[in-house]
């Protein structure tokens, strides 16, 4: 039987779970800890979050106001991306920055959660985790990413290679390259949770989070997809809003023979807000992570129960004395 519907225990991150478990701890600590997660989120993750939301918000209103020139052949679409390289540049790194600053606030975040307990710590001291391991993280957060991309060049170059030489092995390159980076992509899910609470280079966070992960691919597989559906279905609710508040405007523009500046600073808005609170949900799939990360562990190496026979042994051994 759980605490999961009782705010006032705290959970135990260091337990193994069963799927369904994964998921309900997850949702119990988001609730748990909404208030201390949300101002850590909000205070050093947000103001990235913002950046790369402005960036992306003002990105996708010089496409639809371009594409829109482009109808009637004043904008030539081939130079849209190249025509705004500084646009383009502060979207990649504002939106890189994002993604590090919540996977690290959240990892900081259990960290002290786990080594006070619930209630033992304020969202601040979160802050000179970050400043230590701000740069480490990003250091293997670029490397896993080119690393990645590595692999689907190779693997795009081989796909090219056989489909010249005939179509049918091609077709078979193609499946073989789309679920090999599903298996990595799982297979690697873990790698920041293993980095965070074990402190492990780049190299020894892989080895680490393909050890956890062996055996367990399909449950990783089950909780990511889970918690990812999840997640974007609470994100859609924003999405929706935020596409009918933009249909409106978009509507109305048309209706008065063109988007004016105070129209086209209202959809800047309204689609930064959105992209704000639908990037900071992304957070709820980290916390999934780290249970995950947490309940393979100790189903891997029992960390928890060594600890608690250490415990018991170490009281022993006092009372001998």
């Amino acid at each position: 039987m759980n605490d999961y519907n009782n705010f006032d225990t705290p959970i135990e991150l260091r337990k193994p779970r069963e799927f369904s478990d994964v998921l309900n701890a997850t949702f119990a600590f988001v609730r748990q800890e909404s208030i201390g997660l949300g101002k850590a989120l909000l205070n050093y993750a947000g103001p990235f979050v913002l950046l790369a939301a402005i960036s992306s918000s003002l990105f996708q209103n010089y496409l639809y106001t371009n594409l829109q020139d482009s109808i009637y052949g004043i904008t030539d679409y081939i130079n849209l991306f190249s025509d705004n390289v500084m646009l383009t540049f502060f979207l990649i790194i504002f939106s890189v920055l994002s993604r590090v600053m919540i996977i690290l606030t959240v990892f900081g975040y259990m960290q002290l959660y786990l080594e006070r307990g619930a209630g033992n710590f304020t969202f601040e001291e979160v802050l000179p985790i970050l400043k230590e391991r701000l740069l480490e993280f990003l250091g293997a957060s670029i490397l896993l990413g080119l690393l990645l991309s590595a692999i689907m060049i190779v693997g795009g170059f081989l796909l090219v290679f056989l489909t010249k030489s005939a179509i049918f092995f091609g077709f078979i390159a193609g499946f073989g390259l789309f679920f090999l980076l599903i298996y990595l992509v799982v297979q690697w899910s873990l790698f920041f949770p293993a980095k965070a609470f074990e402190n492990t280079d780049f190299t020894g966070s892989l080895s680490r989070t393909s050890f956890l992960v062996k055996d367990y691919w399909w449950n990783t597989f089950s909780v990511s997809i889970v918690i990812g559906i999840i997640v974007v279905v609470i994100s859609y609710i924003f999405v929706i809003i935020q596409s009918v508040i933009s249909g409106f405007s978009a509507f109305h523009a048309l209706s008065d023979g063109g988007i004016s500046s105070s129209q086209s600073m209202f959809s800047i808005v309204i689609n930064t807000l959105s992209t704000f609170i639908v990037t900071l949900l992304s957070a709820i799939t980290f916390v999934a992570y780290a249970f995950q990360y947490f309940n393979l562990v100790e189903r891997k190496d029992g960390t928890s129960l060594k600890d608690r026979i250490y415990s018991i042994n170490k009281e022993e051994t006092y009372e001998d004395f």
